[in-house]
């Protein structure tokens, strides 16, 4: 026989509330949250055992509801559903609860901050208010700031990309961000206060000089890229210090300048106006020959024969300098700091003075004027020596004639070098007689040499 058994009037079976759960729900939605009852013993049936409430509770005892239509704008939290026993469980009520989880921000669209995305740069930050809404799924809602959202920027000042940053609040969370552009100013004529100049007095030096002293212009303080810029041929561009701009030699250097416009301008060339010339003028140098003092017949070969002293005014070492020293017909490069070449072949000279016997020109015309200042050329007569090479014995009557009976030893006392006869005409004489003939054995003494150099 089967025995039903049935529950005493007045007393309801417990849900077992462990096995029900409620969905978590984000904000804004607009329905109750669904309602899981894990598999168990016994089986649960919505609508038989249980019903759920078609409103919900702020509170665990149930006391303050909402209607669903509430729902999109209550606030992230913890909230309750009213789960109502049936049947078997009748006359039980039990909270249950959810959570309204915040939104992220992510979503949400940042209106067009402008028109075309796109600022010119002005030397002040872009600061756009944004408008930003979301979508709940129905409808776009605008978001207010300072309740849904709070906003920053970055790199909203300068040329490139900026960007505005709106990080959720209340019941969003995360970041949702909107860029634009910030784009080149053209640079005004106006904003250059003075124009580049070449700099006056430069001269030759040896060292690399700068040539232009830069202009001045009017811009932001945070603009240090906007400078002025130099070409001598209108393709290539140097700033004012650049080595390439730099110059060692005397000279002129015309070139052209224009401005760079840096990070946030466009570069500028005037149309006229902007031609300059840097100058670099020649050093004064004086080159002054040493006076020479020689004698009749002496090759002047040694180092120290002739020599150019350079008196550099602005005291610098010098390089690369040669005047021209013109002696014997023939120029002669000096370097520096004297004149070590030979001088060649025996002077065509009489022994005398001669003022400016050793004249100077020339000089390097590329980085020096040169004053040229000349030497005095002594010289003075040849001592020799002059030795009869052998005794002569001729007999009575007979031609003792000197050009057939005599040799003739000439000595340089200077350096020792023979030169028997060479070009010199001799007369011999013994006492006040010149002898062509001899007339009795005598001694021939050679007293004197027809030449005005010995």
């Amino acid at each position: 026989m089967l025995l039903t058994l049935l529950p005493l009037a007045g007393f309801a079976e417990d849900l077992d509330m462990s096995r029900f759960t409620a969905l978590n729900i984000n904000y804004g939605a607009i329905a109750l949250p669904n309602v899981n009852v894990a598999a168990g013993t016994p089986t649960y049936t919505v609508n038989e055992d249980y019903e759920v409430s078609t409103v919900y509770y702020e509170d665990e005892a149930l006391t303050i509801s909402h209607p669903v239509a509430d729902l999109p704008t209550q606030g992230s939290g913890q909230y309750w559903l009213k789960i109502t026993g049936k049947g078997t469980y009748s006359g039980q009520n039990y909270p249950l609860s959810f959570w309204i989880i915040g939104t992220s921000i992510s979503t949400a669209t940042i209106a067009d901050v402008y028109t075309i995305n796109s600022v010119t740069y002005t030397g002040t930050a872009f600061e756009p208010k944004p408008t930003v809404t979301f979508n709940n799924g129905i409808e776009d809602i605008t978001l207010q700031e300072g309740v849904h959202f709070t906003y920053s920027y970055e790199s909203n000042k300068n040329v490139g990309t900026a960007k505005i940053i709106v990080n959720g609040k209340g019941n969003y969370s995360g970041v949702a961000e909107k860029t634009f552009t910030i784009v080149k100013a053209d640079f005004a004529p106006a904003m250059v206060t003075n124009a580049p100049t070449a700099i006056d007095g430069l001269e030759y030096d040896g060292t690399s000089q700068v040539l232009v002293e830069d202009g001045t212009v009017n811009v932001p303080a945070d603009n240090d890229g906007v400078k002025f810029k130099y070409s001598f041929n209108g393709t290539d561009w140097y700033f004012a210090n650049d080595a390439e701009l730099k110059k060692i030699d005397a000279g002129s250097y015309p070139m052209t300048w224009k401005v760079s416009g840096g990070t946030n301008y466009n570069d500028y060339t005037p149309a006229s106006g902007n031609a300059i010339t840097g100058a670099i003028s020649k050093a004064m140098l004086i080159a002054r020959a040493q006076d020479i003092t020689t004698y009749y017949g002496k090759n002047l070969t040694a180092t120290t024969d002739v020599q150019i002293v350079y008196e550099d005014f602005q005291g610098n070492t010098l390089s690369n300098t040669e005047v021209n020293a013109i002696f014997d017909g023939t120029t002669y490069k000096a370097p520096v700091p004297s004149f070590d070449s030979k001088i060649g072949s025996t002077q065509p000279y009489n022994a005398d003075t001669y003022t400016d016997g050793i004249k100077l020109t020339g000089g390097n015309a590329k980085n020096y004027e040169v004053i040229n200042v000349n030497a005095t050329l002594i010289i003075n007569p040849a001592k020799l020596r002059l030795t009869l090479m052998q005794d002569k014995t001729a007999a009575y009557g007979t031609d003792a004639s000197k050009e057939n009976s005599w040799q003739l030893k000439i000595t340089d006392l200077y350096d020792d070098t023979s030169n028997p006869n060479g070009a010199l005409k001799l007369e011999y004489q013994s006492g006040a007689t010149e002898y062509t003939q001899v007339t009795d054995q005598t001694k021939v003494n050679v007293s004197s040499m027809n030449s005005e150099q010995c």
